[in-house]
């Protein structure tokens, strides 16, 4: 038996009804590519395989590759590699892929930026995150979820919570709750300005108790009243993801940057 490993953030699902579910939800067709991220023991894989034609997993514990190997060397359509997903190289990609996986809770957001850094070759997602990173991916503005993963995944695509995941389904339970997410990335959506959209969004989340005169200072340049307008005494969270970009279209068009 392989024990699950707490430096990798391993809880390995052993509920196949919720496997099931996860699979079904990303309706899968025969001619889509998916990659797993973290198969661990293929509790996804196995539903997988039988749903489409290609399927790559990337497992970076290497003491689970023999039995992924044994359990699943009959399927053609199935690939594993043993590397660090964060080092994947999706160049060499031959078409747009689908994302699903149980995601390992500690590096939940570097998975989900490089997916998004690479969202010409990745046209969508569906994982399973702790519970408050999906409250916090799907919240509106408004509330206070609401922070730099929902800005840029709601200008780029469709974030949607799907449902709720009790630790009781895995082995080792988590301390926490879990919920499977869905995130469509618009296809050939670009901002010219992308870059410094980012990095307007990121300055304004990183001190989010101050008014954006305050925050986006940086950008402005002391004409912050002139170029933020009736945002300029706002946080926030209490702007819209249009709004961020009317910001960079703003800043970019006064010269400042």
């Amino acid at each position: 038996m392989i024990f699950a490993k707490k430096t990798l953030g391993q809880n390995f699902l052993q509920d196949k009804n919720i496997a099931q579910k996860i699979v079904s939800l990303s309706n899968p067709q025969k001619t889509d590519f998916f990659i797993e991220i973290g198969p661990g023991q293929g509790a996804l894989t196995q539903f997988l395989l039988e749903k489409t034609d290609k399927l790559l997993t990337i497992e970076i514990d290497s003491r689970l590759v023999p039995e992924l190997q044994n359990k699943f060397q009959t399927f053609q359509n199935f690939e594993l590699q043993n590397i660090d997903f964060l080092e994947f190289d999706f160049t060499t990609l031959p078409q747009r892929v689908r994302i699903i996986g149980n995601l390992p809770y500690n590096i939940t957001s570097q998975i989900i930026f490089k997916c998004f850094e690479n969202r010409s070759k990745v046209s969508d997602l569906t994982i399973m995150v702790q519970r408050e990173v999906a409250d916090r991916l799907s919240a509106s503005y408004g509330s206070k979820t609401y922070g730099i993963l929902s800005v840029i995944l709601s200008v780029y695509g469709n974030v949607k919570k799907l449902f709720n995941v009790p630790p009781a389904v895995f082995f080792p339970k988590p301390k926490v709750d879990s919920a499977v997410v869905s995130i469509t990335f618009a296809e050939n959506f670009e901002l010219e300005f992308q870059q410094l959209f980012l990095k307007v969004v990121k300055s304004a989340f990183g001190q989010r108790r101050k008014m954006l005169s305050n925050s986006l200072s940086e950008f402005t340049k002391g004409f912050s009243s002139e170029i933020l307008g009736n945002f300029a005494n706002l946080r926030p969270e209490q702007l819209r993801p249009e709004d961020f970009v009317e910001i960079a279209k703003r800043i970019l068009k006064s010269g400042k940057v």
